[in-house]
């Protein structure tokens, strides 16, 4: 959701009143597709001045802006009632060639320059993702060392340097354990690679570079919920042939 992204990669330019006006957007969305600017302003207790600030601060020029992608917001979210193989494979294609144009060159040349490399995952899921990072750059010679839990890396944490890298997955982005290793490699100057789904999450705030995946929820048999994860295969899988194509100097 391109709304939820824009307040995540701005979000330390935000104050409370900021954060409030979000939260107030984010629990009322319907709403808010109809709201003008000053009746925004009212609802959440500020000024006109504040709501065109909040705008500007995620990079949005105008309230029309804002108000565009509240819209998209609410779409989004009312297209999760539409749960459809067709609509699944549609948002497969949209994400893939999202993936296609992004820049990935700040990402491969940490990879490229980094002396080791590692990697941890949340749960069963996230070490999946992480053996398939593992398996698909090794045989460009570039090894994945992975650690399984905080104590791991507690033991070998005086061996960190700046030219060590970390990749982090966690679908939330909130998983304690993520975001306690994310916190400790940071104070070690550590670079530090966030792969989670497509929302504002903790884990990508802390970490230097950040990797999305918009997933998919759907509701199974004793209305059990499922959540999609192909995209952060073909993230990894794109990931890897955009950093072939960096080692050859091409253009990513």
């Amino acid at each position: 959701m391109e709304l939820e992204k824009l307040i995540n990669t701005h979000f330390e330019l935000l104050t409370e009143n900021d954060l409030f006006i979000w939260k107030y957007i984010k629990n009322n969305i319907e709403k808010c597709c109809e709201l003008s600017c000053e009746e925004l302003a009212k609802e959440c207790s500020v000024s006109r001045a504040t709501i065109l600030r909040f705008s500007r601060k995620i990079s949005l020029s105008s309230f029309a802006d804002l108000k565009l992608y509240i819209k998209m917001y609410h779409q989004s979210i009312e297209s999760q009632d539409s749960k459809s193989l067709d609509y699944i494979c549609e948002n497969y294609h949209k994400l893939i060639d999202k993936f296609k144009k992004k820049d990935f060159y700040s990402v491969c040349e940490k990879i490229q320059k980094a002396e080791r490399i590692f990697i941890f995952g949340t749960g069963n899921a996230q070490k999946a993702e992480a053996n398939e990072l593992k398996r698909v750059f090794l045989t460009v010679g570039k090894c994945f060392y992975e650690l399984f839990d905080i104590g791991e890396l507690m033991l070998i944490s005086d061996t960190f340097t700046d030219k060590d890298l970390m990749f982090i997955i966690s679908l939330s982005g909130e998983t304690e354990s993520a975001l306690e290793i994310a916190k400790h490699l940071k104070c070690s100057n550590v670079p530090t690679i966030s792969l989670t789904r497509l929302k504002n999450n903790s884990l990508a705030r802390i970490c230097d570079e950040n990797l999305y995946v918009g997933t998919t929820f759907m509701q199974g048999a004793n209305n059990l919920n499922y959540e999609t994860t192909t995209l952060f295969f073909i993230l990894i899988e794109i990931l890897f042939i955009k950093y072939m194509d960096y080692v050859r100097g091409s253009t990513i």
